[in-house]
């Protein structure tokens, strides 16, 4: 289900329904006291809110070495393919296609990340399997080794 935009996820079913009414605080009010986190109907004040969810994801991206975005490489899921040579000249993500990719990756070419679904086994076994390749994209004047080094000391 890879899409040109950021990827969205349907919004998450709670267990019990939250309050409609909740004291909203401000960010010094916050840093000052203990809050008490937005409550469920019939929850006591400390309870949590408890999401059903059965999807769960593994997010990978490319870092540098400073824990951002790296600039000069991208991680694509297996079975990616590039069409388009002028796309490709330009590093321009839409020359990606993904319909080979297997079903459990999603990529989000804004943000340039993996998602990759965690099935209810993997979870139970704490492992999951993965399959990507690192790609360089060429250098042009926004990506360059001079732009590299600079990020890398910041």
């Amino acid at each position: 289900m890879p899409k040109h935009d950021s990827i969205r996820y349907d919004v998450p079913i709670t267990t019990k329904p939250l309050k409609s009414a909740h004291h909203c605080r401000y960010l010094k009010e916050f840093a000052a006291a203990i809050s008490a986190p937005v409550r469920c109907i019939n929850s006591g004040q400390r309870d949590s809110t408890e999401i059903k969810n059965d999807l769960l994801y593994l997010v990978i991206e490319s870092q540098d070495l400073n824990e951002q975005i790296h600039c000069s490489k991208i991680v694509v899921p297996e079975q990616t393919r590039a069409t388009n040579e002028i796309l490709i000249k330009h590093n321009d993500l839409k020359c990606l296609r993904f319909d080979l990719c297997p079903p459990k990756y999603e990529y989000d070419l804004e943000t340039r990340r993996i998602y990759s679904k965690i099935t209810r086994e993997e979870y139970q076994h704490l492992k999951e399997e993965i399959k990507i390749h690192i790609i360089n994209l060429y250098q042009t004047n926004e990506i360059n080794r001079a732009l590299m080094r600079d990020q890398q000391r910041i």
